[in-house]
Order: C-alpha cells, then structure tokens, then sequence
C-alpha cells in the first residue's frame, strides 16, 4: 500500500497502475485476472499526468473525481481495489477537509509526503538489509537520501511559489 501511494505522491501513474495490477492479480484466482492491463495502466498514467501537469499539482485536490475514475478503470478491466489503499485515501482527504475547515490555508499534504516517502524509505531499506548485506543497505540508503533531499528542495520551491502567488504569506 505505501509503494502504492508513493506511487501516486510521486505522479508515475505507470509504476501505480503496476502496483494496483500486481496486488489485485495476486489476491484473484486465476480465471478472474486483471483484464487489458497496458490499457488500465494507461488510464491511471493519464490520471497523474493530468494532475502533473495542471496548475494545483496536487492529487488529493480532485481525489472524488480521480477515484471515481480509478473505481471505472478497475471495473472495466476487472482489478480488485485494495480497500486498505482506498481506505487510505479517502482518510487523508477527511483529515484534509477538517483541517482546511479550521485553517483554510493549510496543505495538509506538506506533511503527509514527506512521511509516506519516509515510510517508504524505511521498508525498503528493511526489506534490503536482508538481502543485500551491509555494503548494499548503505548504498541504497544514501539512493533514498538523495531522493528525500530532492523531494524536500522540491517543495520548499512550491511552497515559496505558494507564498509568492498569495502576496508572501
């Protein structure tokens, strides 16, 4: 579910499509696969290049209108959601909804990424350390630093985008 949603945090449609295909395909019996898979990938690429390149560059800003799309796309080509991922989603959008209720401009999802990304991190550096020995876990550490410290310049950029566009608040 993390690499689902780091998918999705990340904008790569593709890699999410895969994921979402892999977790459905592995929890169906096999008369009941997912169904035109390169299609369904495409849809859900097209969903976060639509987000990628529009003005709020923010996922969870359309979430009703992207899971209502997402639900077709599963229907249409037979992937069995993951209610925990679903589950997921629809909380950050409850936790967004109040907390713009008590601060309309918060942006909730400043904080929530980063720690989806740090979770990730750590899963991933868990899952390495089995396999990879020392020598490897440190290497790939420093792969996902790098990337974290990346993803942090990045939004320290859109936030001061953010603050610029509303008068430097």
């Amino acid at each position: 579910i993390i690499s689902i949603l780091t998918a999705f945090i990340r904008m790569d449609g593709e890699r999410a499509g895969e994921l979402l295909i892999k977790d459905s395909n592995a929890r169906t019996r096999d008369d009941d696969k997912v169904l035109h898979e390169k299609e369904y990938v495409a849809k859900i690429r097209e969903l976060t290049d639509e987000c990628k390149y529009s003005e709020d560059k923010y996922l969870m800003q359309k979430l009703g209108e992207y899971i209502s799309r997402m639900f077709d796309a599963a229907q249409t080509h037979h992937v069995l959601m993951n209610p925990a991922f679903v589950s997921c989603s629809l909380a950050v959008k409850v936790v967004e909804g109040v907390a713009l209720a008590l601060d309309p401009n918060c942006e909730i999802w400043r904080i929530a990424n980063p720690i989806i990304l740090q979770s990730e991190i750590s899963r991933n550096t868990k899952k390495l350390g089995s396999t990879l020995g020392f020598d490897g876990v440190v290497n790939k550490i420093k792969g996902e630093a790098e990337l974290l410290g990346k993803r942090i310049k990045y939004y320290r950029i859109e936030e001061g985008k953010h603050n610029q566009k509303n008068g430097g608040e």
